[in-house]
């Protein structure tokens, strides 16, 4: 009888364990509130990413065809008036946003995806082929990211994909780097020797045990490098080398406000500009609450 009796007892404390548990909507809740800015940072992205879903639905013309006279001010025709060849600014800003946000995140999900996987099996693997990795990566950092992203337009050519795979590139290095660091602290772990120990492989050791737990450096990573790969794709458009003048993007945008600087609506320069700064600020401040939130060590200031 005394056996059946704790046996319920520690059944009701296990049910009452499991319903003070807090929900999801609680814990998104809580941290909503504990992180004002991330929460501010989270919706200039929701509505730069609307810009971009809903652009052909709130464009008022098409965005690469001639849609009234050049250099038109702001009128109910042309919310943000018209560029130097006549076309609507307001729709190429939506449409630009498509283009920008997907060079941006393809751009850093590439990169830091690729240099992720070569620091954990950089660190892991360690001795010559760590040496050698390393090596790469040094050489790779001390090459200017725009110099470098330039070359390697020019030698494929200005498009979407081809800039999109030159900003990779220049992501691969520094996720190499913060990667490796964070393996190397996890491989001295007790439980990677335990696994060891077990008989586990180093293969399933890096992806099952290493992997799993180094992966919070990644998710803040890509978070704050998407505004800068942004600007990225704005600098390459700008200097001409971009994804091309035809193509409505936010950095071609500017680099036909910068072409003849007095001859165009100011809306031209102010709108594109204006985007690319709240893009990067949004980006910027849901990744530093995001690292708030990951790392054990920042999380109850």
């Amino acid at each position: 009888m005394a056996m059946e009796g704790d046996a319920a007892a520690a059944g009701v404390a296990g049910e009452l364990v499991l319903r003070r548990q807090p929900s999801t909507t609680t814990k998104l809740a809580r941290w909503c509130r504990k992180n004002p800015v991330g929460v501010a940072g989270w919706v200039l992205i929701m509505i730069l990413l609307a810009m971009a879903a809903f652009a052909d639905i709130a464009s008022t013309h098409e965005p690469n065809k001639l849609a009234g006279s050049i250099n038109e001010l702001p009128s109910s025709t042309h919310y943000l008036g018209t560029d130097l060849v006549g076309r609507d600014i307001f729709s190429r800003l939506l449409h630009g946003a498509r283009v920008s946000l997907a060079v941006g995140f393809w751009a850093v999900f590439m990169g830091v995806t690729a240099g992720l996987l070569l620091g954990l099996v950089s660190a892991y693997a360690g001795g010559i082929f760590d040496l050698l990795v390393q090596r790469l990566v040094d050489a790779n950092i001390a090459i200017p990211g725009i110099v470098l992203a330039l070359v390697i337009v020019a030698v494929l050519g200005p498009s979407v994909t081809n800039v999109i795979i030159a900003l990779a590139i220049n992501y691969i290095s520094t996720a190499t780097r913060v990667t490796r660091s964070v393996v190397l602290r996890e491989k001295a772990r007790v439980y990677v020797e335990a696994a060891r120990s077990l008989g586990a492989s180093s293969t399933r050791i890096m992806f099952l045990h290493v992997l799993p737990n180094s992966i919070s450096p990644y998710l803040v990573l890509v978070s704050v490098s998407i505004g800068s790969a942004i600007i990225g794709e704005a600098s390459l458009s700008f200097l001409g080398a971009g994804v091309g003048a035809d193509t409505a993007s936010w950095g071609s945008m500017l680099s036909t406000a910068a072409a003849r600087p007095y001859d165009v609506s100011w809306t031209l320069a102010l709108a594109p500009g204006m985007a690319i700064a709240l893009a990067v600020l949004g980006f910027n401040l849901f990744a530093d609450s995001l690292r708030d939130t990951l790392d054990p060590r920042l999380r109850n200031r």
